[in-house]
């Protein structure tokens, strides 16, 4: 039951070589191809669940004050636009002028949601706050991606803080593009089904999210990791009840995959044992972990074995409190979960990179802790 550390670290190569994982892209294709050799590779066979979905590309997406100009990415969940600019004064969210200027946090703002709702701008300029650790564009998840809503947001990197904010000072004119056209498109899970000694009794599921924007190897690599690890585990060591591996694309599109395999199984959700949600960022350098179960005597476990793992505190989501990332529709629809995810100072930006923000060695210690919990979920 222990995955060794060069083992996690081949498949973060492998991962960080794909540069880009974003739902639909040719990346995301790369991603299945590699999964499903992964899965052959372990002794099992592949399903690619290919499902149509509505892409949306950017195209033409600027800020300019005449002097200046910085390239951006508008918000998938934004209306559709041509490439036409617009113009006008600048200000902050909330005043009167054409164009608002705010700065925003990758995990998105509650501020910029509510002036994209009230629509009193024609566009908004949403300004990474990535200098954090390094200058640069950490965007926004589309949590919204199946209703786009509001104006135009076109996100831009760290470095234009400077002239944008003195344009929202001073009320000076900008032009802006944010080109986003709608395409359909398909893209697709991987999964399959390692067979138990009593396939009668209901179903461990375990699920990893395999798309965001860029590489994301900090942010995705963890899960990945520790979804193979308990595939190769459980290909070697037949558990007691079936167990259904899913990863899932569309994670930065509202949970886009998981929503159609939970469309296409209605009753899956509560019909299994429990689901075992490997989510975002636990592989990621100094990045804070977080446990999360709909069981109060697994909340309890998991937060004393995680700690006595890797002898620091970690961050609980309350039994009853709707848990984050993908585990947050299996509580909606009643689902039993457990779910590790964490913190990581790259979230969504392109630096996200092996050898840059992941740490091998915790990643290593988490996927084996994964292993046993998996192990544990899938017996009688």
């Amino acid at each position: 039951m222990h995955t060794e550390p060069s083992q996690i670290e081949r498949d973060l190569r492998a991962w960080d070589a794909i540069e880009d994982h974003r739902t639909g892209s040719p990346g995301d294709a790369a991603t299945n191809l590699w999964l499903c050799e992964q899965i052959a590779q372990a002794g099992a066979q592949a399903d690619t669940d290919w499902f149509d979905f509505t892409q949306r590309c950017p195209g033409s997406a600027f800020v300019s004050d005449g002097e200046h100009r910085v390239e951006g990415l508008p918000c998938f969940d934004g209306p559709q636009r041509d490439a036409t600019p617009l113009s006008g004064p600048a200000g902050p969210l909330g005043s009167h002028a054409a164009i608002a200027i705010c700065r925003f946090p990758p995990g998105g703002s509650a501020d910029l949601e509510t002036a994209r709702r009230r629509t009193d701008h024609q566009a908004i300029v949403a300004i990474s706050t990535a200098e954090q650790i390094i200058p640069g564009l950490a965007v926004q998840n589309a949590e919204s991606f199946r209703q786009p809503f509001g104006p135009p947001v076109l996100q831009v990197p760290s470095q234009a803080a400077h002239w944008l904010l003195d344009a929202a000072d001073n009320g000076l004119d900008l032009e802006l593009a944010a080109q986003l056209t709608a395409v359909p498109a398909s893209a697709a899970n991987i999964q399959t089904t390692i067979a138990g000694k009593h396939p009668e009794l209901p179903a461990l599921i375990i699920m990893t999210p395999k798309s965001a924007w860029w590489t994301c190897t900090a942010e995705r690599g963890g899960g990945i990791c520790a979804w193979l690890a308990c595939l190769r585990h459980f290909i070697e060591h037949r558990p007691t009840r079936n167990v259904m591996f899913t990863a899932n694309t569309g994670h930065e599109l509202s949970h886009l995959g998981l929503d159609h395999l939970t469309d296409k199984h209605p009753d899956l959700v509560v019909a299994a044992h429990a689901w075992l949600h490997l989510g975002a960022n636990f592989a990621a350098c100094n990045g804070h972990l977080l446990w999360q179960a709909s069981d109060p005597a697994w909340l309890a476990r998991g937060q004393q074995q995680i700690e006595s793992l890797t002898g620091a505190p970690i961050g609980l989501t309350a039994v009853g409190q709707r848990p984050l990332g993908e585990a947050r529709n299996v509580f909606d629809a009643g689902g039993t979960f457990v779910s590790l995810l964490g913190s990581n100072q790259w979230f969504h930006h392109p630096e996200d990179r092996l050898g840059t923000s992941v740490d091998v060695a915790r990643t290593a210690r988490l996927c084996n802790f994964v292993v046993e919990v998996a192990d544990e979920l899938a017996g009688p």
